[in-house]
């Protein structure tokens, strides 16, 4: 009797440990990165997106966050995303334009959206709306999942150096910047030397770089009204940073999950946003408050800067034309008209 009763509690018991040892093997682990330190505002938000994934998909899905490029760096992100060592990344099609030359588009110069929580998650629907609306778009980024958009404020020039106001002023300048930057700094006779955010501080400070497009939110963050005293209020358009997944890594997740990623993302963009739309407000406050002149700009002014800019429009719509992209114009003139109207 004990034999007939022992076999069943025995398969039972066998079938539990297989279940148990199946649930554990089906842990997905997901390895994410950026190039940013974690205090900052897009760190801020990629984290209270792997905690919200951690806590409601309840040990199915795993995020670790690496940032401060402990996991690979901007340059090299589609490379190691590509190659599947990470899973994941904030991308700046600024620095891979050449890579994703249609959704250049986007980070172009002057074409920004307001520094407020509506300007930023309207900036971002924009954005979300052209990859289903434009098909070039969407080809450009078939290999990525959007999880959430990250923008940063809107540029401003600061400088070590008085009197920048007008375009040419830039002549015999060394301008940090990346991409167009580099270019504008170029065309204006000036020297473009590549510089991120959390680099500008000490080429600043020793001269490598005499300005910087840069937001105010990044500039109070990093201290950089220690380092230069001037300030020239243009927006010079914002910095698209969409937070990708690559398909291969997407596509191992289950529908319950990646819905509950996606949803995840909402979170870490309203935290994103929030304290990017507060933090600006502060990083102009600590300039005013260390004795850093602030210059508007008047009207004359800013038609110089957009007739600049608007050379660099001109010019990515004759390329996007050369490869064949025949909605080029389009594409521009439905993400200027979006700009200008947010700020209405």
């Amino acid at each position: 009797m004990k034999k007939i009763v022992l076999f069943p509690l025995a398969f039972f018991v066998s079938i539990v440990l297989v279940l148990c040892v199946s649930a554990q093997a089906e842990t997905i682990k997901l390895r994410v990165g950026h190039d940013l330190p974690p205090f900052t505002t897009p760190g801020m938000g990629i984290d209270a997106w792997a905690k919200e994934v951690n806590t409601r998909t309840e040990g199915r899905v795993v995020v670790e966050v690496f940032p401060a490029n402990a996991l690979a760096e901007q340059k090299s992100a589609i490379e190691m995303m590509q190659s599947g060592v990470v899973d994941g990344y904030m991308i700046s099609l600024g620095v891979h334009r050449r890579l994703f030359p249609v959704s250049a588009v986007f980070s172009l110069f002057g074409l920004g959206f307001p520094d407020t929580v509506e300007g930023y998650l309207a900036h971002a629907k924009t954005f979300s709306d052209f990859i289903e609306k434009y098909q070039p778009i969407a080809k450009e980024l078939k290999d990525f999942k959007l999880i959430f958009d990250i923008i940063n404020s809107n540029n401003i020039l600061l400088s070590t150096k008085p009197g920048i106001r007008l375009p040419t002023d830039l002549k015999g300048l060394k301008l940090g910047s990346t991409g167009t930057g580099i270019e504008l700094a170029k065309r204006m006779g000036g020297a473009g030397v590549f510089c991120i955010p959390h680099q500008a501080y000490q080429k600043l400070q020793t001269g490598v770089i005499d300005a910087i497009p840069i937001h105010f939110l990044a500039a109070g963050e990093f201290k950089l009204f220690e380092v230069a005293k001037y300030v020239y209020d243009l927006p010079w358009g914002q910095s698209e940073l969409p937070f990708f997944m690559c398909k291969s890594s997407w596509n191992k997740i289950s529908a319950k999950d990646q819905k509950i990623i996606l949803d995840a993302g909402i979170v870490g963009q309203r935290v994103t946003f929030e304290a990017g739309a507060e933090r600006t407000i502060q990083g102009r406050q600590a300039f005013i408050d260390s004795g850093a002149t602030i210059a508007e700009p008047t009207k004359e002014e800013r038609a110089q800067w957009e007739k600049e800019f608007s050379f660099f429009w001109d010019q990515w719509v004759a390329e996007c034309e050369a490869a064949g992209i025949k909605t080029a114009r389009d594409i521009l003139n439905d993400w200027k008209d979006a700009a200008y109207a947010s700020w209405e």
